[in-house]
């Protein structure tokens, strides 16, 4: 019967300088599995006010507080998201409705001229088995096709909202930045190895 070897060993020390950053490694005895590793901080303390992510202790008051402010930000990107999102879909249905496909490879051959697909012809037959033709085809805001397919206003509304967007994720990134990270003292594993060094 299968059986798993679990090993632990301290890699780092939490804030109150002990050294209770955790690596923990899962090894299966039987040659088709592979090991599993990962990394906790296991200071009773410490884990309180802060979590580890990487090689970073995180503050959690200090994350809550950050993303506190961003929610409404988060709301905003979204709208403007969404907004885009419309923009590129109106002028979509709009491209699909001026051609007049007799038959599928007459729409993949010319969705795929004008940038709008990018896939095979048989991955094209299977789309449109279960989806509209503007459910398949894909326009992006910033794209040349898009700037070739849209109308004047069309193309001067999406470079505002892409503007907007850009501004309050600007603002959001630099929000993130702000949250109390703090990197964990690594400890020497040198002597690990010699030493035979961990936990079962």
């Amino acid at each position: 019967m299968a059986t798993t070897e679990h090993v632990s060993w301290p890699v780092g020390n939490c804030l109150c300088d002990k050294p209770l950053v955790m690596n923990h490694t899962s090894s299966p005895d039987h040659p088709w599995g592979g090991a599993t590793s990962y990394r906790s901080l296991d200071c009773g303390e410490c884990s309180k006010a802060w979590y580890l992510s990487g090689s970073h202790l995180v503050n959690l008051a200090s994350e809550r507080s950050v993303e506190a402010q961003i929610a409404p930000l988060e709301k905003q990107a979204t709208s403007f998201r969404t907004q885009i999102g419309s923009l590129t879909q109106g002028v979509l249905k709009r491209w699909c409705e001026q051609h007049g496909f007799p038959t599928k490879k007459q729409e993949w051959e010319t969705a795929s001229t004008a940038g709008l697909y990018t896939g095979t012809l048989q991955a094209f037959y299977k789309d449109r088995q279960t989806k509209s033709l503007v459910q398949v085809l894909r326009l992006f805001a910033d794209s040349d096709t898009f700037r070739g397919l849209a109308s004047s206003s069309e193309k001067s509304d999406c470079q505002r909202l892409q503007a907007d967007l850009k501004k309050v994720e600007q603002q959001i990134s630099e929000l993130r930045r702000g949250i109390q990270r703090v990197r964990y003292k690594e400890l020497d594993l040198s002597a690990r190895g010699s030493t035979g060094g961990g936990q079962s």
